[in-house]
């Protein structure tokens, strides 16, 4: 089974799926693909191997402007777009934060209709407190864009991911300049379909399995509870 993202809109609804394909000896990959961008592969060995120093913060913006679509679908439905544009937007991203710096700890969110007189928030945004101790920002709008930038600042350096993976730039602490870095294309959703057949195969494991996609899950579920309470939320009360 291979799921698109968000890979449900609830943990209890990711445990299910999660037990239903190992009850079916079923191989089970979610689609976050945007971890496999070169520039965010490279910002992990960045991270890894010390080039950046202690990693501080986190910052990312994913927007597109959805509300403008003709048709929208499910897209319209507040209840399967909780947060607005976290749920099929911003997820991107929290899975690629996942993925360089660890689990997300809290959270603290806002979202609502700037602009939009639809059922939709159009503006959403997100402090979030990781486990590794760093701190992190996720901007998403419905209602402009497209727009999709990850930035990483460490004690000796910062990493720029621009236009989607698109370029790639890196800062010294203290320059002003920022560096090109060199990037191989890569079809990222080539790569995982062709991971996912190979996992299949029993050849290669899933890299983003049901548990991974669980932990986005589970901010999502913590991002909605902070939207609704009005006040920070743990993520460990939805793992």
């Amino acid at each position: 089974v291979y799921t698109e993202k968000p890979f449900t809109l609830t943990v209890d609804e990711a445990d299910r799926a999660i037990a239903a394909c190992a009850k079916a000896g079923t191989v089970l990959q979610v689609g976050h693909n945007r971890r496999r961008l070169p520039a965010n592969r490279a910002i992990k060995a960045m991270i890894d191997g010390g080039e950046l120093g202690h990693v501080l913060f986190f910052e990312t913006n994913h927007s597109f402007p959805v509300i403008f679509k003709e048709r929208l679908g499910w897209r319209s439905n507040p209840k399967e777009l909780p947060a607005g544009g976290m749920t099929n937007l911003g997820i991107h991203q929290v899975d690629s934060f996942h993925y360089l710096t660890g689990p997300v700890a809290r959270v603290s969110a806002f979202s609502k209709r700037v602009f939009s007189t639809a059922e939709i928030d159009d503006t959403t945004t997100i402090n979030l407190e990781f486990e590794s101790g760093a701190l992190g920002h996720l901007a998403t709008s419905t209602a402009t864009g497209p727009v999709i930038d990850l930035t990483v600042l460490g004690t000796e350096g910062a990493a720029f991911n621009i236009n989607d993976g698109e370029r790639l730039l890196t800062a010294q602490r203290g320059s002003p300049d920022r560096v090109e870095v060199a990037l191989e294309p890569l079809n990222t959703v080539v790569d995982e379909l062709a991971e996912f057949a190979g996992a299949i195969q029993g050849e290669t494991v899933a890299e983003v399995s049901g548990a991974e996609g669980r932990e986005v899950i589970a901010v999502l579920e913590a991002t909605v509870a902070s939207i609704e309470r009005r006040q920070p939320v743990e993520v460990d009360e939805f793992r």
